[in-house]
């Protein structure tokens, strides 16, 4: 694959730099270090199972600068992901997608639909010329997305705390942290740059619309692959590729990633995502709500109660650790910060006789 890369980099006179990691370290902490080598100011990210269109990574930086004209502190552009699709089969309203309430504990992807609103209004297009939709504000992200380089590294970056198999809402993560420090999250929904997903490895069936089989049945999309092969390798079960994990560890994986993700920002929103899950995972084992339709059931409820159980005391445990931790880098700070006498330099200006440093260095 990288030889095949080099190979069109050279005809196109671009520099590519193939990093390779000496042990497995995860999605989280190799998108750190590409963003770290990086020396583009903006960076674009995506799945290895997917096929980007030939516009679209021009469709998001072209989105992001007319955001950022307006005066918007964009933090990423999101694009459409089309599940084994090259373009949207569904329709919705625009608020579902790309939700992520704090305080209620919901979430929601829905970044393969299209929003409604688009069929209907008039004022619909950033650029009339092109006929390219305006994008809308989300609060949650993807894997697919450009941002400027410098505000993922301001906050931080990927998480790198995650402990589950599939490092799953590690975009969710950092979209919640870009939002903290004012940054916008946005959602392009135009369908000429959106991604098609062939989410490689899952066997799980996904209706397949039968206007874009019979579209491309004979059009090749890539390897001289058609729309139906490229499905059909897909689906194919497999556990050794990317981030594919078993139904089990998946399950595992949603219930503890957002409870991670909610409760430092809001402790009863995360209450109100154990008990949700609870619900529709152990009790109603309602799949088409708690997995999006896209995975097995599990017929047994006692093993149902064991994979929430351990998702959410595994969360609670990973969050205090990391709270605790953060404390400590804190007043190893504040400690820092006294050795070179700053915080003394200060402590007129902001309290007669400095009583609170005082107080925190004797701590």
């Amino acid at each position: 694959v990288v030889r095949i890369y080099r190979k069109k980099a050279r005809e196109k006179n671009i520099r590519l730099v193939y990093i390779k990691n000496e042990a497995r370290l995860g999605s989280s902490k190799s998108r750190n270090i590409g963003v770290e080598k990086a020396t583009s100011n903006f960076v674009f990210f995506m799945d290895d199972d997917c096929i980007a269109k030939k516009y679209s990574i021009f469709g998001a930086f072209y989105t992001l600068q007319k955001l950022s004209e307006t005066g918007s502190k964009v933090g990423a552009v999101v694009l459409g992901v089309y599940q084994r699709l090259p373009y949207p089969s569904e329709v919705m309203q625009g608020n579902e997608i790309g939700k992520l309430h704090l305080a209620k504990g919901e979430y929601a992807s829905n970044f393969e639909k299209f929003p409604r609103r688009y069929l209907r209004d008039e004022d619909i297009f950033l650029n009339e010329e092109y006929k390219i939709y305006k994008p809308f504000q989300i609060q949650n992200l993807i894997g697919v997305f450009l941002a400027p380089r410098k505000r993922i590294l301001a906050v931080g970056g990927f998480p790198t705390f995650f402990t589950w198999k599939n490092a799953y809402g590690e975009e969710s993560e950092i979209g919640c942290k870009l939002m903290a420090n004012g940054y916008g999250l946005f959602f392009c929904p135009d369908m000429k740059f959106g991604l098609y997903h062939g989410k490689f490895g899952e066997g799980a069936p996904i209706p397949m619309n039968r206007y874009f089989l019979n579209k491309y049945n004979n059009r090749k999309l890539v390897d001289n692959l058609t729309l139906q092969e490229l499905n059909q390798e897909c689906s194919k079960p497999r556990l050794d590729t990317g981030n594919r994990v078993s139904v089990e560890d998946w399950y595992y994986s949603k219930i503890i990633s957002f409870f991670v993700i909610i409760y430092p920002r809001n402790r009863m929103g995360a209450l109100n995502w154990a008990r949700s899950t609870y619900h529709q995972f152990v009790e109603e084992n309602d799949v088409e709500r708690f997995g999006g339709g896209k995975y097995t059931k599990i017929a047994e409820k006692e093993k149902r109660e064991k994979i929430w159980f351990n998702a959410v005391r595994d969360g609670l445990n990973l969050v205090t650790a990391e709270e605790q931790q953060e404390r400590r880098d804190f007043m190893r700070g504040l400690r820092s910060m006294r050795r070179f006498n700053f915080l003394f330099k200060l402590r007129n200006l902001i309290l007669p006789g400095g009583m609170l440093f005082r107080s925190l260095g004797e701590r």
